[in-house]
């Protein structure tokens, strides 16, 4: 089981709205305690949806959006403090990710490098590469971010990623996602 400590109790993003805040940690504590803590465990991400009697996504449309395209993955709806989040397992990937309808996408990035940053320690940033450039392109929502970084942590290769909107208004304005490579994916 990988350990990652940090809380998101800090208040990135002081001078956007607490609401937009609160939505951006909500969202990173359910990915920390959802998908760092049973990282490469799914049956375990299961087991705690159904211990909090998620309802299951069963829309094709959402699916397509937030499991991906494939039988292999699930995904569930949960009521955060200040917004609406997806948890999943995507399909073909095996990757946990949370989706969170609004939230401040500064204090979700910032978020995302101090996660980054936790799993790179004690290597450093010798253990993180960015396999592909950052993506920055507007869009209906504003600027859309898109990072993909890989770490090599505990003898294994994760592939880590997020994906913002500057605006809400769409299926989703802020996104992580962690799996294992493990060439089979």
């Amino acid at each position: 089981m990988l350990t990652v400590c940090f809380s998101a109790t800090a208040a990135y993003g002081q001078d956007k709205s607490s609401t937009e805040v609160q939505a951006a940690n909500d969202i990173v504590n359910l990915f920390s305690e959802v998908c760092l803590h049973n990282l490469d465990h799914l049956n375990e991400v299961r087991d705690w949806a159904a211990s909090k009697k998620l309802p299951k996504i069963t829309n094709a449309e959402g699916r397509k959006i937030f499991v991906g395209e494939g039988d292999d993955g699930t995904g569930w709806f949960l009521l955060g403090k200040s917004t609406t989040i997806v948890l999943s397992i995507r399909s073909k990937t095996g990757a946990c990710a949370v989706f969170g309808e609004h939230a401040d996408s500064v204090a979700f990035a910032n978020w995302y490098d101090t996660i980054l940053k936790n799993l790179a320690a004690p290597i450093g940033s010798k253990a993180i590469n960015t396999p592909e450039p950052d993506k920055v392109t507007a869009g209906q929502f504003g600027l859309r971010t898109g990072k993909v970084r890989t770490i090599f942590k505990d003898g294994r290769l994760f592939l880590f990623i997020l994906i913002t909107n500057e605006k809400s208004g769409g299926a989703y304005q802020a996104s992580m996602q962690i799996g294992v490579i493990t060439g089979k994916n």
